[in-house]
């Protein structure tokens, strides 16, 4: 079997609570490769030992599950070998359920005792064994790969624990920073000798680890699968992101993992409408992902017959694509930066880059998003840096050469400002309203709890940061005194609304320098937002302009100077995007994709094959029908869509849709293909040929 990573992959769930009689007494190991072939897959995931702790297989390291009367992995394995399947056994090495119930000592316990106690410490016996359990099943079977679900301890206090802070002189109680390196450092070896059990009998097998931050894991794994399924906890916005992100990572393969659950795992009733799931795979098709299809088998082996439809549907779709999607790579020319610690999930928040994400999304540009410590797969005609990519050493050398090669950038808020010098990001300023200062002014107009807004105390800029490089043509100040402030642009943004614009997030002053242009200004309000309740502090007025710049233009750089990319995720205000792309339009006036009154809710993508360009248009979009799920139920139409792909060298001979090969007339102006695309509906393929 070959080790390429999976393009179109069924993962079956399959955690069993104890006491089920029958486990695997239906499995109808016929049907189930008819499935199989009939989905037209390459690769199923399948668990050896499932989260409560059973083995499915005859071990001798681990409990096998009591009611299960064969041998199903090694089944599992023949079927799919049968048909030319790959099967990477899966297995979760932190949740084990059995082992804490045999071993209460192994289990993690954390200082707060937030933990359930179904998840095991990383340096407890349960590493032995769950090394020893992989290295039967690569002795004992032919499988093709291993997935380890696995995720950073939380600190920890259990006695083994206790035993190695002692020895590093950690005091947990008083060092939190320290006590979470260290569980970090446990975590880490723990996977380490997983990975080497893993490989230890088979060193040409597909090796996949669930949990910890892609970069870090970049070295031993052969590809990165992203667990996204939107109706569940992840929701609609973490796609866009990761997308865009993980394909920048040592050239690895990604795959998306989505489900056919309306819900999550464990939605065994769960029912995703056809376009809903079409969405997700078609989305990372075209951003250049293989696909990976959650399910679960019943633990008695029961098949239901709209789940299968729905999945063999779903993936008869990627394949009528696959001549214009295999091998396809994503053309880009923006990169998004933000410091790899927020993108971890370890510091901060998500917001600004998933804002820039969406505002990108919405558009039509084409753009990756890289960590502040990535090398860059190539060179970007524009950098966006999100509210809060201070710029440390290595990150300077590389946007030094940026932009002595004549390339721009568009900045927010901390983005542009040297590294704090103790390695911490420079995080957001609270929203507005929250942790606001309270102060007493006994020449307040109203009342003594509300303050003016000149008599604010703000954080100055206590480490004397300023802007790394003269192209900004900036210096910083601090912190905002306003809060909140409002925005003017009008004068120099006709598409502005002609009024003052509240800013939700505190900004951020700086001083212009010679030849920098003020596009933007603060308007100041009558009054600060104060902690008390008294009043009805919502009602705060504009009142006078400041004189202060919020949005700024340089040959080269353009900085807004209050967090636009999370204030536009966290309240969805256009006329933030409006600001963004204006600033899109002066530095990168020629984009690759253009498309003049397509809705914002259309996202467009480009990606390239030799002799071809590919633009994949996707017109579905979710609509939150609950307080927390968001449901894609129709695929939307759209008629008479104008788009223009840029030529550079590329000499058009044909363009069509795809997979029918339908011809669209096209004619070439200023550089750029246009055409009108024929109605579709959630999604259609333009292929452009030379």
């Amino acid at each position: 079997m070959s080790v390429h990573p999976p393009v179109k992959q069924l993962l079956f769930d399959f955690h069993t609570m104890p006491g089920n009689p029958d486990v695997g007494r239906n499995f109808d190991f016929e049907r189930i490769a008819r499935y199989f072939k009939d989905c037209g897959i390459d690769s199923v995931l399948f668990p050896f030992r499932c989260n409560q702790g059973f083995a499915y297989f005859p071990t001798q390291t681990g409990t096998v599950y009591p009611s299960l009367k064969f041998d199903l992995l090694g089944k599992m394995i023949e079927i799919c070998h049968s048909l030319g399947i790959r099967l990477t056994a899966y297995t979760n090495a932190t949740v084990c359920v059995d082992a804490c119930i045999r071993h209460p000592s192994w289990s993690l316990k954390t200082p707060d005792h937030s933990e359930h106690d179904n998840t095991v410490c990383s340096n407890s016996p349960f590493t032995d064994h769950i090394c020893a359990m992989l290295e039967e099943v690569t002795r004992k079977y032919d499988v093709d790969g291993i997935f380890l679900d696995f995720g950073y301890d939380k600190p920890c206090i259990c006695e083994n624990c206790l035993k190695g802070l002692g020895a590093e002189g950690i005091d947990w109680k008083n060092e939190p920073e320290k006590h979470h390196e260290f569980a970090i450092r446990s975590s880490m070896k723990k996977y380490r000798r997983m990975c080497e059990a893993s490989l230890k009998y088979r060193r040409d097998i597909l090796l996949c680890i669930n949990g910890i931050p892609f970069e870090e894991k970049a070295r031993e794994s052969t590809h990165f699968e992203f667990e996204c399924i939107p109706t569940g906890r992840w929701g609609y916005h973490q796609l866009p992101v990761f997308s865009h992100y993980l394909r920048n990572i040592g050239g690895k393969a990604v795959t998306n993992m989505t489900g056919r659950f309306h819900g999550g795992w464990g939605d065994f009733g769960g029912l995703r409408p056809e376009a809903s799931l079409e969405y997700d795979v078609l989305y990372g098709t075209a951003n250049g992902m293989g696909t990976t299809i959650g399910d679960h088998f019943h633990p008695r082996g029961d098949l239901y017959e709209p789940v299968m439809n729905l999945v063999k549907k779903t993936f008869a779709k990627l394949r009528s694509l696959d001549e214009w999607t295999l091998g396809a790579k994503p053309e880009t020319e923006i990169a998004v930066v933000a410091p790899k610690i927020v993108l971890d999930g370890l510091a901060g928040s998500r917001d600004a880059v998933t804002g820039a994400a969406r505002m990108l999304c919405e558009l039509k540009q084409q753009f990756d998003i890289l960590s502040d410590e990535l090398d860059w797969p190539h060179d970007y005609k524009l950098l966006i840096l999100p509210d809060e990519t201070a710029i440390a050493p290595r990150l300077a050398e590389k946007i030094r050469r940026h932009l002595d090669r004549g390339g721009k950038i568009i900045s927010s808020l901390y983005s542009g400002l040297e590294a704090k010098k103790d390695g911490t990001p420079r995080l957001l300023c609270p929203p507005t309203g929250e942790n606001s200062v309270h102060t007493e002014n006994e020449n307040a107009m109203i009342a003594p709890e509300l303050i003016e807004s000149r008599d604010l105390p703000r954080n100055a800029n206590a480490d004397g940061a300023d802007f790394v490089f003269p192209e900004w043509g900036l210096h910083f100040e601090g912190e905002s005194p306003w809060d909140p402030a409002f925005l003017s642009a009008h004068e120099k943004i006709p598409e502005f609304p002609d009024m003052p614009i509240t800013c939700i997030r505190r900004g951020s002053l700086v001083e212009l320098s010679p030849g920098t242009e003020r596009i933007a200004e603060y308007i100041a309000p009558y009054f600060n937002r104060v902690s008390r309740k008294t009043y009805y502090f919502q009602y705060l007025p504009p009142n006078n302009p400041t004189g202060k710049a919020a949005m700024t233009a340089s040959d080269r750089v353009i900085h807004i100077s209050f967090p636009v990319f999370s204030s536009y995720f966290e309240s969805g205000r256009l006329e933030y995007r409006t600001l963004v792309k204006w600033a899109l339009g002066r530095m990168l006036p020629n984009p690759l994709i253009r498309c003049e009154n397509t809705p914002s809710f259309v996202k467009v993508f480009l990606t390239a094959q030799p002799g071809r360009k590919m633009i994949h248009v996707l017109s579905s979009f979710p609509e939150k029908r609950t307080p927390r799920t968001e449901v894609i139920e129709d695929r939307i139409g759209i008629e008479g869509m104008e788009i223009r792909v840029r030529l550079d060298s590329l000499k058009p001979k044909a363009f069509y849709i795809a997979p029918e090969r339908k011809p669209v007339e096209f004619k070439r102006e200023d550089g750029y293909l246009t055409a009108v695309l024929p109605k579709f509906d959630g999604y259609t393929l333009a292929v452009l040929e030379e």
